[in-house]
């Protein structure tokens, strides 16, 4: 197992560029397990509402408004009703 090092500590061993690839899926893979455990279970998400992102910031994140804008430039047509 890979030990899990602070950037600083691997800085200082002299690592220039550092990539975390695996971390996002699991977590990804922790959160989709407790959702499902809390579906399976209660059949709701209602425990979970705090944990729950956003839609304003799903959008965000997946630069909704930047590909709109694209989406129009190329189309000529108006998005603002499909997002």
């Amino acid at each position: 197992k890979t030990p899990l090092l602070p950037q600083k500590d691997l800085e200082q061993m002299g690592y220039k560029i550092i990539a975390w690839p695996i971390s996002s899926l699991l977590v990804t893979v922790k959160a989709v397990t407790e959702l499902m455990t809390e579906l399976k279970n209660k059949g709701t998400t209602q425990g979970l509402a705090s944990q729950l992102a956003g839609f304003s910031q799903v959008k965000e994140l997946l630069c909704i408004d930047e590909l709109k804008k694209f989406e129009e430039s190329v189309t000529g047509k108006d998005s603002s009703k499909l997002y």
